[in-house]
């Protein structure tokens, strides 16, 4: 008695390969991707008078992807300016920021989330950032205890 095994000759299609996202949104193109970290920073418009602090709390949902921990902590934020906007009802935000690197490739994704993160707030009309080398970016001395010990810097 003999064993034939019967093989199937046809094939079947590839499985869909999403589109890419466009690369002037590179959020969406690092979340496409499957970088974590990089989810578009949810839609909720939270309202009333902007000062530093809610600004700083926007800041905390964007995170270095590469390190997972938020910008705020890991002290990549040097600056939160706020300004009165033309129409005076709403302000205009500048964000002064680092990246943990000059040749840093995620750093068009973190601007992008910075000013997505900002805009969210109502009485915020214009984003702008600021990106600086100096002083250089240094754990040691600029992150929070929390990132620090997530960091395993003691």
């Amino acid at each position: 008695m003999t064993d034939e095994t019967q093989t199937d000759d046809t094939q079947t299609a590839p499985a869909s390969v999403p589109e890419p996202a466009p690369m002037d949104d590179p959020v969406a193109a690092a979340a496409a991707a499957g970088i974590p970290g990089m989810e578009p920073v949810p839609t909720t418009t939270v309202a009333g008078p902007v000062d530093e602090e809610i600004v700083r709390g926007m800041l905390r949902t964007v995170f270095d992807p590469e390190i997972g921990i938020n910008i705020v902590d890991l002290g990549l934020v040097y600056e939160i300016n706020l300004e009165a906007a033309d129409d005076d009802a709403k302000q205009k935000a500048t964000i002064v920021h680092t990246l943990t690197t000059p040749a840093c490739p995620i750093g068009p994704m973190i601007r992008a989330q910075i000013e997505q993160a900002v805009n969210r707030l109502e009485g915020v009309d214009t984003v702008e950032t600021e990106l600086v080398f100096s002083p250089p970016w240094d754990p040691k001395e600029m992150c929070s205890d929390e990132a620090k010990f997530e960091l395993g810097i003691f």
